[in-house]
């Protein structure tokens, strides 16, 4: 049996990094990370990212190892782990399939074939960071505050707060992080503030006592937004400072760590009762909420709260909630306001400026559950400030339009002379000849929109074409698509690939109905568009391998085989999967120990689950 990259993965790399203390050592981490889902279109999302390993020690990602299954070659997947560890800011990259190991320093550019054993974490941490700091010592030590595994950082995320905190750790005093719109700078804001508070950094470099941090905003909105995302820390490290408790209290408050208000609060009133009424190093970190319309401009009549304390950190930020689906822009809802669900934005007052337009419009760019689009109606031509090719890149075509109304009355309109220009009848066949020279029918579906890799909306003629040229890529023979497809372990692989494509189950689904082979396993579906191959119903598989595949079994198991094939025919592929075995085992005989006194050992029932997939796809 042909070697998948599951088993060389589970066989011959995990072996190697466990060896060298990876995901054993405290503090380090060995995990399968989606880069990105891939980018959202019409019809779904395209070309996800995901690195097969990364290596993390203290919260730090030092490597990106792309595994290749035993039988290519180890230095296959270099271009992958190079392009990895430079999205995730890894220092290391390595490629390998399990014989031979391959490895890039990103930093120096050194690169060739490393012998192991492979670096343990303190290894590879010491190779990374040879100077050495305390500061970056003690903020690995703690780690992201995750709500239980509820959240993880996106990689961008965990970028801008590793790169703050490395500067911190560096005796930086002033940092400027520029993010899009929607990409959560509240949690960055927060896992920032958490490492600095739970590591007792503050400005005298000497861990003796916890920050005081300020979170300065510029609407009180933004600054409860804040205040209520970092819920996490101890209730009494945290202070809302307002007007009216100000005036109550006669003073301002001091006694907290993580301290949320707006400019206007700390300017309202005299003396004591404003931003001088603390000394000037009181806070040891600053942050400014949208630092580019605010308080750090040197125009702004609030930088004089900036010039009065010691030192200053700027920051982005915003959050990460539901609010209404409809937006209608004021000044006050140009940024800065969570609206995960908006899903419409409606312009009614003119706008001059591209950069505020540009923030209005991300309010509807963060995605939501069954959020893959949002519509912007502008009454205002705002859009004029919106063309700006260099950032935007090329407008997409707009969609076709759809067929006009049919009129109420009158004789019905006459076909169309053969050869015309007309789109044929919903469900009609048509014939698409293919780089191989040879016709394919398939049926024309009004309804359905078909996708580029690049998101482009293209015709079910042009999806077919780009289907026949990767399948190209995938496999050479129609005897090669067998053998993967009766292979579950080298089927999953093969499926997994093709889903990296951009065919997920719902593009599996339009490829069925194109072909006009709805009952049929998507097998019938590839081998139709690469080779020609007439598809089968999945009951009709399903028959044939009873047939010629179960003569050579005793009752028991012919029995057991027959109710997997039927699973197979009412629920497809899936049933055919090796680790479905069990659940077969356990529903069909109450549990494994049972069902080997019927049908013999595990070994003889796989064998045999295996065995009849050969006849199933003949």
């Amino acid at each position: 049996m042909t070697e998948t990259e599951a088993d060389t993965r589970a066989n011959r790399i995990d072996p190697v990094l466990r060896a060298a203390g990876w995901g054993v050592a405290p503090g380090s981490k060995i995990r399968r990370e989606m880069i990105c889902p891939g980018r959202i279109t019409g019809g779904g999302r395209v070309n996800p990212l995901s690195a097969d390993y990364v290596l993390s020690y203290r919260d730090r990602k030092l490597a990106v190892i792309e595994a290749k299954r035993a039988g290519l070659g180890h230095t296959d997947g270099v271009g992958q782990a190079k392009d990895y560890a430079t999205r995730l800011k890894a220092r290391f990259a390595y490629s390998t399939n399990g014989h031979g190991w391959y490895g890039i320093d990103m930093t120096t550019g050194s690169e060739g074939d490393h012998a192991l054993p492979f670096p343990s974490p303190q290894e590879l941490w010491n190779r990374c960071f040879p100077e050495g700091n305390d500061w970056r010592d003690r903020f690995g030590a703690v780690p992201f505050e995750t709500g239980g595994g509820k959240w993880e950082p996106r990689y961008y995320q965990h970028n801008a707060i590793t790169a703050v905190l490395e500067a911190v750790a560096r005796g930086r005093e002033r940092i400027l992080l520029t993010l899009a719109t929607g990409t959560g700078k509240t949690s960055i804001a927060f896992q920032i503030a958490w490492k600095l508070y739970h590591a007792s950094w503050n400005l005298s470099r000497d861990p003796v006592r916890r920050p005081r941090i300020l979170f300065l905003a510029d609407r009180n909105i933004l600054a409860d937004q804040a205040y209520n995302s970092f819920s996490a820390f101890p209730p009494d490290a945290l202070c809302r400072i307002s007007p009216d408790e100000i005036r109550k209290q006669g003073k301002i408050p001091k006694n907290a760590n993580v301290f949320f208000t707006i400019f206007q609060t700390f300017m309202t009133g005299t003396g004591e009762l404003t931003f001088q009424g603390y000394p000037k190093d009181f806070f040891d970190f600053i942050v400014i909420d949208e630092c580019h319309r605010g308080g750090a401009k040197d125009e702004s009549t609030w930088r004089g709260i900036l010039e009065y304390f010691a030192q200053h950190l700027r920051e982005f930020q915003d959050n990460e909630k539901t609010l209404p689906t409809i937006l209608v822009t004021s000044h006050k809802l140009s940024t800065g306001v969570d609206a995960r669900n908006i899903r419409n934005i409606v312009l009614l007052r003119p706008i001059k400026s591209m950069i505020e337009f540009k923030q209005i419009v991300g309010r509807g760019t963060r995605t939501f559950d069954g959020k893959d689009f949002f519509t912007v109606y502008d009454f205002v031509k705002a859009y004029e400030h919106f063309n700006d090719p260099e950032w935007d890149g090329e407008p997409l075509p707009p969609d076709p339009p759809g067929p006009g109304p049919k009129p109420p009355s009158g004789p019905p309109p006459e076909p169309p002379e053969p050869g015309g220009d007309d789109e044929p009848p919903n469900g009609e066949k048509i014939v698409v000849k293919l780089a191989d020279g040879k016709d394919r029918q398939i049926r024309y579906i009004a309804a359905t929109t078909y996708w580029s890799h690049d998101g482009r909306p293209i015709t079910a003629q042009e999806f077919m074409e780009q289907l026949f040229g990767d399948l190209g890529a995938l496999v050479a023979s129609e005897d090669e698509l067998r053998q993967i497809w009766s292979d579950p372990e080298r089927r999953e692989g093969f499926i997994e690939r093709l889903v990296e494509l951009g065919y997920d189950s719902d593009r599996m689904e339009d490829m069925r109905r194109l072909i006009d082979a709805p009952n049929s396993d998507i097998f019938d579906v590839l081998a139709y568009v690469r080779f020609t191959l007439a598809p089968l119903a999945c009951a009709q598989r399903s028959e044939a391998a009873r047939l010629s595949g179960l003569s050579g079994y005793e009752a028991e198991m012919r029995d057991f085989l027959g109710y997997v094939l039927d699973a197979y025919v009412a629920n497809g592929i899936e049933e055919l999967s090796i680790r479905k075995i069990r659940d077969f085992l356990r529903i069909r005989y109450g549990g494994t120990n049972d069902a080997k006194r019927t049908l013999g050992t595990l070994g003889e029932i796989r064998s045999a689950f295996v065995g009849i997939q050969v006849h199933l796809f003949r």
